[in-house]
This record gives C-alpha cells, structure tokens and sequence, in this order.
C-alpha cells in the first residue's frame, strides 16, 4: 500500500496548481459555486480518475484549486476551465 503525505488536503507530490477563480457574482452564489465545483471534478474525474494518484483538490475562499502530478495533465486541465 502506497502512502501519500497531505498537506492542506493536496498530495506533495502533485507540483502543478491549476486555480479556476469561482466566477458568481449571482444572489444565489453558492449554488453556482456548487456547480462550478462539481462540472470542473466531473472533468478532472472523466479525464484523470479519482482524486488522490493524478490529482488532488480543494476548495479555497477565492478559487477551486487542483494540483496534478503530471505537467501534462495540469496544462490539459488548464486549457479546458481557462476563462
């Protein structure tokens, strides 16, 4: 069995930040945010499986943030949710 060290929920193996700011400026912003977070890890799940090997995630106050292992990945990811 493989143990990963976390720190603030993000694998330290995973060196490449992709931060996506959450962009509701609605009433009604924590449902956006809702479906913001989870359109963007349906995708990272789609593409890279589950968090923890490829990637890991976290939500932050001013962004949704997902660290990759790979530069590759990190930079695929970053193409699809740049705004």
């Amino acid at each position: 069995s493989i143990k990963m060290a976390l720190i603030n929920h993000i694998d330290e193996t995973h060196d490449y930040k992709v931060a996506i700011p959450w962009t509701s400026y609605d009433l009604d912003m924590v449902n956006d945010r809702q479906v913001q977070w989870r359109e963007a890890s349906i995708y990272a799940m789609e593409h890279f499986g589950l968090p923890g090997h490829r990637y890991t995630c976290r939500p932050t106050t001013s962004n949704m943030e997902f660290w990759f292992k790979a530069e590759a990945d990190a930079l695929m990811f970053q193409i699809r949710w740049s705004s």
